[in-house]
């Protein structure tokens, strides 16, 4: 099973290969920063855990909402120019929700962070396929798909040993420069 594994990879573009490490990079920072948004929300904002849930659940409420229109959007204006964006955009909103004490402008920055989310998975899922040879896209996605879930496994952990260093938004700011950092790589 590791020789065919080991077959495969030497034989996917290079490009998809970077994809595919940026994608876990993107996935282990953001599930690294998000357990500890709560606590930060909490420490800073003085907020209640209700009031925490709100602020946790727009983001993803925005990335809902603007699915469809995203998708499109990539269409548009091209999904080479949209993933630089599309990193770059939660990394900006993610440095505005620690600089900020104001629960609105958290508000809104986590809403827009939902919007960059939506462009990035749209976006990436766009050059994986336009890639990827037809007989290997199945393998290419199922890869794709386990590298988020190994994200969701390493990034709380990884953001734990990060936080214990330092402050709960230590991880947070440390997303936002991968994010800030990766949308160079294309």
């Amino acid at each position: 099973m590791i020789r065919r594994s080991k077959k495969f990879f030497k034989e996917l573009a290079k490009l998809i290969l970077i994809l595919l490490i940026s994608n876990l990079a993107f996935h282990i920072s953001r599930f690294m920063a998000m357990p500890f948004m709560a606590i930060y929300f909490s420490q800073k904002l003085d907020l209640t855990p209700a009031e925490v849930g709100v602020l946790l659940g727009i983001s993803p409420l925005s990335s809902l909402k603007f699915s469809v229109p995203g998708g499109r959007l990539g269409d548009k204006i091209g999904v080479y120019k949209m993933y630089p964006l599309a990193m770059i955009t939660p990394a900006i909103s993610l440095i505005g929700v620690v600089l900020s004490g104001n629960v609105w402008v958290i508000g809104f920055f986590e809403i827009t962070a939902g919007v960059g989310w939506t462009l990035f998975n749209s976006s990436s899922n766009a050059i994986l396929s336009l890639h990827t040879p037809e007989h290997q896209t199945e393998k290419v996605f199922s890869y794709n798909y386990w590298v988020v879930n190994l994200s969701g496994v390493l990034g709380p952990l990884i953001g734990a040993t990060v936080a214990s260093a330092g402050s709960s938004g230590l991880p947070i700011i440390l997303f936002a420069a991968i994010l800030h950092n990766a949308s160079y790589m294309e």
